[in-house]
C-alpha cells in the first residue's frame, strides 16, 4: 500500500505488524496511515478556513466598495440640492426684482 510521506521526528517501530512512529519520549504517535490521514484532514481544513478567510475579506471590501459608492453619491446629491437651492434663490429675486420694477 502506497501513502503520502510523513517525517517522523521520533524513531519508528513495528507492533502488531503496523509501523508505529514514536515521539523524543518514546510515545506512540499511531501508526503511518493515521498520521498521513491526520496531516491530510488537517491540510485539508486549513485550504478551507483560508478559503472562508479569503472569502470574508472579499465580500469585505465589496461592502466597503458599496458604501464608498453610497457615499460618493450621497456628497453628489448634496452639492446638486446646493445647487438647485441657489438656482431658486437666484430665480426668486430676479422675480422680486422684476416685480418692484413694474
Amino acid at each position: 500500500m502506497i501513502v503520502d510521506s510523513i517525517e517522523c521526528r521520533g524513531r519508528l517501530g513495528v507492533r502488531g505488524g503496523e509501523i508505529i512512529c514514536y515521539d523524543e519520549e518514546g510515545n506512540p504517535l499511531g501508526n503511518h496511515i493515521a498520521l498521513a490521514k491526520a496531516l491530510r484532514d488537517e491540510e485539508r481544513a486549513r485550504q478551507e478556513a483560508e478559503a472562508r478567510a479569503a472569502e470574508e475579506e472579499h465580500a469585505r471590501q465589496e461592502a466597503e466598495a458599496r458604501a464608498a459608492e453610497s457615499e460618493r453619491r450621497a456628497q453628489e446629491e448634496q452639492r446638486a440640492r446646493m445647487a438647485l437651492e441657489e438656482r431658486v434663490k437666484a430665480l426668486e429675486e430676479a422675480l422680486r426684482r422684476m416685480q418692484q420694477a413694474e
